[in-house]
């Protein structure tokens, strides 16, 4: 949350054509200033190609194990509100406009988790439960999940070598349980947006915090 992003995604400009900001810096939006009224939050996360290329045939993102935490003021004491093995997801352009989506080609992946493959001109974003946030106001918000680069079948290594991916974490804060989606700001709102970082052929972890600050793990679930 404090360290510059690894890369910067593609397309990460609006319609004004004037640069994104959560795609050239880490941000913290609402952080932990939920909107009086609102219930609910969720983790997300985004799968990017690097500026200026192309998803490569052939190569595949998996992510697993998204899991959403956070302090209650009124215990101070980090709890675990989702644990998500399998995201679910879709297809959004690269600046979100609109909000609209087509599906993705998620599959299931034998050891755990989804895979999904890019498609130019857009990227896949994806999120776990919405579920309720504590009462009282939160003192610290935390996402995070894994996701690696593979390949299909006959995909050659070379090919997980060449694709420049990235990915970041985040959360949004959600008005209610049942708020309908495609109306950010109205009924969304982003907690914060991670720095992005490069995705690999190994596991690697990509973590959120409300905070602003290193974003350290809660030492357990409870606590």
């Amino acid at each position: 949350m404090t360290a510059a992003p690894e890369g910067v995604p593609n397309g990460a400009i609006d319609s004004a054509g004037r640069k994104i900001g959560w795609a050239h810096h880490p941000r913290v939006w609402r952080g932990n200033r939920m909107l009086p009224g609102w219930s609910h939050g969720i983790a997300t996360g985004m799968i990017y190609t690097a500026n200026g290329t192309a998803p490569v045939p052939g190569v595949r993102v998996a992510v697993r194990n998204l899991r959403l935490f956070v302090k209650p003021l009124r215990t101070r004491r980090w709890c675990l509100l989702d644990a998500t093995p399998a995201p679910h997801g879709a297809l959004f352009l690269e600046n979100f406009a609109n909000d609209t989506t087509v599906p993705a080609d998620v599959q299931t992946q034998p050891n755990g988790g989804v895979s999904v493959g890019l498609v130019a001109g857009r990227n896949f974003h994806f999120w776990g439960q919405r579920v309720a946030m504590p009462t009282g106001g939160v003192g610290g918000v935390y996402s995070e999940y894994e996701a690696r680069l593979i390949g299909d079948a006959g995909t050659p290594r070379v090919a997980l070598l060449r694709a420049a991916y990235l990915a970041a974490a985040s959360a949004d804060y959600w008005k209610s349980a049942t708020a309908p989606s495609g109306h950010v700001q109205v009924f969304n709102e982003d907690v914060a947006i991670a720095r992005f970082k490069w995705l690999t052929p190994r596991w690697r972890l990509f973590t959120m915090n409300s905070n602003g600050g290193p974003a350290t793990a809660p030492s357990t679930p409870g606590g």
